[in-house]
C-alpha cells in the first residue's frame, strides 16, 4: 500500500498536486505527472492515478500537478504557466520531509500536458526574460510527452479548420501570435 498527500503549492484550489511514495525507506526518485485535455478546466489530474500508482508500486515518487487551466480564474497564458513551475519548484519543499532524491526528476505529460512538460524542460539553465519570470529550481534529468501537442501553430490551424475555437486560442487568449514563440 503507497500513500498519497494532497499538497497546495498555491491558494488557487487548482495548484496543488497529489504525492505518492512508496513503502520504501531512503530518498527516492520522482516522476512529475503533468495531465492533458487540452488545457481546459473540465479535465483534471485524475487521468494519472493509475499510472502514478504503478510508479509508485515500483519504488518512485509521483507528484501529479494540478493547475489553472482555461475556464479557470487566471488560467491560461500566464497563469497555467506559472503554476507548472511553482509546481515543481514546490517539491524543493518536500524534499526532506519525504525523502525526495531531486537529482533523479523525470517529467511524464500527457497531450496538453505533454506540451507543458516540453515547455517546462526547455526552461532549464535559462533566464527567461518573459511575463512569467519564474527560475526553475529542480533539474529534470528526463522529459516524456504522450501525445503531446507539440506545435501549437499546426494546431491552432487544425482547430480552425474544422470551424471551432481553438484550445491554442483560448489558451493565449488575446497574446496570439506573440507568445507562440515562448510557449509554442
Amino acid at each position: 500500500m503507497t500513500k498519497a498527500f494532497h499538497v497546495p503549492y498555491g491558494d488557487h484550489p487548482s495548484q496543488f498536486g497529489v504525492l505518492r511514495m512508496p513503502n520504501l525507506s531512503g530518498c527516492c526518485p520522482v516522476v512529475i505527472t503533468i495531465h492533458g485535455g487540452f488545457w481546459q478546466s473540465k479535465y483534471g489530474l485524475e487521468e494519472f492515478d493509475p499510472i502514478d500508482e504503478d510508479l509508485t508500486r515500483r519504488g518512485y515518487a509521483t507528484w501529479n500537478i494540478e493547475y489553472r487551466r482555461v475556464g479557470e480564474d487566471g488560467g491560461g497564458w500566464p497563469g497555467t504557466f506559472v503554476d507548472i513551475i511553482d509546481a515543481v519548484n514546490h517539491l524543493t519543499q518536500l524534499e526532506e520531509r519525504f525523502q525526495l532524491d531531486l537529482s533523479q526528476v523525470v517529467i511524464l505529460g500527457h497531450s496538453a500536458g505533454g506540451h507543458l512538460a516540453l515547455w517546462l524542460a526547455s526552461r532549464m539553465n535559462n533566464v527567461h526574460s518573459d511575463e512569467i519570470g519564474s527560475t526553475l529550481l529542480v533539474s529534470i534529468q528526463i522529459v516524456i510527452s504522450l501525445a503531446g501537442v507539440s506545435d501549437l501553430r499546426k494546431m491552432w490551424a487544425i482547430q480552425e479548420e474544422k470551424g471551432g475555437v481553438s484550445p491554442v486560442a483560448s489558451l493565449i487568449g488575446d497574446h496570439r501570435m506573440k507568445y507562440l514563440n515562448v510557449i509554442g
